[in-house]
Formats: C-alpha cells, structure tokens, sequence
C-alpha cells in the first residue's frame, strides 16, 4: 500500500515563504486554496498562496492574493 501524498499550503512573499499547512491524501483542487486566499486576504497580506508537493517541491498550483475590486457606481 502505498504512502498518501502531502501537500504544503504556502504564503509566498518576495524573499519569503511561510508554510500555512500540509494536507495528505490525493492531489487538491486548486480551490483548496480558497480558505487560505480568503483569510490571508483579511490579514491584509499580499503575495502567493501555493499548493507544493512535499516530496517533489514541485508548485501545484498557485493563487495571487489581492483584494477584490468593487466597481464605482
């Protein structure tokens, strides 16, 4: 039987990066990310949140945190 794969969650800052948790099992939907997004958004943080293989250190996928934009009306 195999091991389950591990999967970092990351907060990439220029010249830094702050691991944020690790999820184990199968290979995440990029919207795993979006819990993250979102608090790191309330945090006011800017950068990345990435989704890395743990065995490879390979980048899954990636989500830029901005602040949503209203239009004026």
């Amino acid at each position: 039987m195999s091991t389950p794969s591990r999967y970092r969650v990351e907060h990439r800052q220029p010249k830094r990066s702050t691991v944020l948790d690790v999820l184990v099992g199968p290979k995440p939907h990029r919207r795993a990310l979006d819990p993250y997004v979102s608090r790191l958004i309330h945090d006011g943080q800017t950068g990345w949140a990435v989704l890395v293989d743990d065995a490879t250190g390979a980048v899954v996928t990636r989500r830029p945190i901005e602040r949503p934009t209203v239009a004026p009306r």
